[in-house]
């Protein structure tokens, strides 16, 4: 059977879905029986049924693409890609036009960018960003490792809000006036970070454990104020390590940023599997 089907229950409807090639056919249990059947190596007939299932792109014996890795890793990687025939072509025509159109379209749908959790709210120390000084970008490239040594010091607060504000703050504030001069409507932020459609789906969320100043726990960052909002406090640093898959190490950060993704950022604007965020993305900082 083509590795590249997998079965759903879709209100009380069978559906087989070929990745793929983006089909999806309803079946009942007859055909899932063939399925089985079929796939366990029995002959087809010359029946309704198995003539459909070759046609449908479900039989075949191997694999068409050798893959190392998992199922799902696949059905992300086929997701994803352009999907282009062998014999088509790459648009070439100016599509700018149509895709201001599209904007227009969408512009009453479009979500929050500034979110604000509840609770209680801290005010964070004005980043002086002059302090982290001037140092090329190939320097900084090459200089730049990986530390699993921390020494559990307790870290100012001002150094938290210099590393939150350069990483993740608004770099024009709470609005895009650049986007308002040359006539585009303003949506979202801009940060240090580029992001597609300037969409910024990344959420920061700080968690603190040894920063003087802040009670340990875990903070969100509110980008468009520089603030954070308390989300959940009393959080031992032993915790640490065990949610990030016994990385122990972990347990003697002075503080660590967290990034999360809101998905409806993204598909307000690209509908696509393609535009998938990363996830799980963790800063850490001594």
């Amino acid at each position: 059977m083509t590795p590249s089907i997998f079965l759903r229950v879709i209100d009380g409807r069978l559906i087989l879905w070929n990745y793929a090639r983006h089909e999806q056919f309803e079946i009942d249990l007859y055909h899932l029986q063939r399925l089985l059947h079929l796939s366990a190596g029995g002959p087809l007939t010359e029946g309704l049924v198995d003539s459909a299932l070759p046609a449908s792109g479900c039989i075949h014996d191997t694999d068409p693409e050798a893959w190392g890795w998992d199922c799902l890793s696949r059905i992300f990687h086929v997701g994803t890609q352009i999907g282009l025939r062998p014999d088509e072509a790459l648009p070439d025509e100016d599509a700018y036009r149509g895709y201001i159109e599209y904007c227009a379209s969408i512009a009453d749908k479009i979500p929050e960018f500034k979110i604000e959790k509840p609770g209680a709210v801290i005010s964070l120390p004005q980043a002086e960003l002059g302090s982290l000084g001037e140092m090329p970008l190939w320097t900084a490239l090459r200089d730049r490792q990986t530390c699993r040594a921390f020494e559990s010091k307790v870290l100012p607060l001002e150094e938290v809000a210099i590393a939150l504000r350069a990483t993740f703050g608004a770099v024009h504030g709470d609005c895009r006036h650049d986007l308002e001069a040359i006539g585009l409507m303003p949506v979202g932020f801009r940060r240090t970070s580029p992001s597609g459609g300037s969409l910024h789906p990344s959420e920061a969320y700080l968690v603190a454990m040894r920063v003087d100043g802040l009670t340990p726990g875990i903070y969100h960052y509110r980008s468009h104020k520089h603030e954070l909002s308390a989300v959940r406090g009393d959080f031992e640093s032993s915790t640490l390590g065990k949610l990030l898959c016994a990385q122990t190490f972990a347990n003697d950060l002075s503080y660590g940023i967290f990034v999360t993704s809101r998905f409806d950022r993204m598909w307000w604007k690209y509908p696509h599997s393609r535009v998938e965020h990363r996830m799980g993305e963790a800063i850490a900082v001594e």
